[in-house]
C-alpha cells in the first residue's frame, strides 16, 4: 500500500474504492496492520507539531522562557519590585 493513500485515509480524503482496497490490504497480512499502525503513529505525532491556522507564530525560545519563569513561582521583575 502506498504511504500517500494511508496519509490521505488518515486525513479523511479517500473515497469508497480506496477505503475498500485499504481494508483488503489490512486483512491480507499482519505485517500490513503493523505498517498501518506505525504510519498512523507517525501521522499523529506530526499533528502535535503542525502549526495552528490563524495562530501567531512564536519562537520556541519564548515559550521556554515563559515556562521557566512560571516554574519558579514568580518572575525576576516581580521579585525586584517586591524587595523594596
Amino acid at each position: 500500500m502506498e504511504k500517500e493513500i494511508l496519509y490521505r485515509f488518515f486525513r479523511g480524503e479517500t473515497g469508497p474504492d480506496e477505503e475498500r482496497r485499504l481494508m483488503e490490504w489490512l486483512d491480507a497480512d499482519e505485517e500490513n496492520r503493523r505498517t498501518f499502525d506505525r504510519e498512523r503513529a507517525v501521522f499523529d505525532a506530526l499533528l502535535l507539531f503542525a502549526p495552528v491556522p490563524g495562530a501567531a507564530q512564536r519562537s520556541p525560545g519564548m515559550r521556554l522562557r515563559r515556562m521557566a519563569g512560571s516554574a519558579g513561582g514568580s518572575s525576576p521583575t516581580a521579585n525586584a519590585a517586591g524587595s523594596n
